[in-house]
């Protein structure tokens, strides 16, 4: 976004991206969520399961009660092994979780995430850390998921 981001406008992109979502996910069964050949060899239950970890992680984050994954000078490589890492632990704890635990803690996360969106101050959007925390972890995950879960189903998924 070229303009200065506002609180109004960050929370309805964030509106905007889980209605996508939502809108994607509206009537798949059980057997559909559940299918590994959405995006990686994941499901739709392994994506949802992995951005629950990260609206989680986001929320730590943002209360200060978690240390950045990063270390000062790491490299962008670096950066994304560690989270290439991160992201196959996950995926790891969470891919014999029941379906229904899956989405009502990507819930529970997503409300949590979303509280922390609504509580930015002005401060906080002239931040780039700070918006780049919700921004990274809102819009700009669900816009690396949704175009993934929208191929598939446009596949037949």
């Amino acid at each position: 976004m070229s303009q200065p981001w506002t609180k109004e406008t960050l929370l309805a992109e964030i509106a905007a991206r889980r209605a996508e979502l939502d809108a994607l996910l509206a009537g798949l069964s059980d057997e559909q969520m559940a299918r590994p050949d959405v995006m990686d060899g994941w499901s739709i239950k392994d994506i949802l399961a992995h951005m629950t970890w990260w609206h989680q992680r986001m929320c730590t984050l943002w209360r200060h009660e978690a240390e950045s994954l990063f270390q000062p000078g790491d490299s962008d490589e670096q950066q994304r092994e560690r989270i290439d890492r991160l992201n196959a632990q996950v995926y790891a704890e969470n891919k014999d979780r029941a379906l229904l635990d899956v989405i009502g803690a990507f819930e529970r996360s997503y409300l949590d995430a979303l509280g922390v969106a609504q509580s930015v101050t002005e401060a906080d959007l002239s931040d780039d850390n700070r918006l780049g925390l919700i921004g990274g972890n809102m819009n700009g995950h669900y816009e690396e998921h949704i175009p993934a879960i929208r191929a598939w189903r446009e596949a037949g998924g």
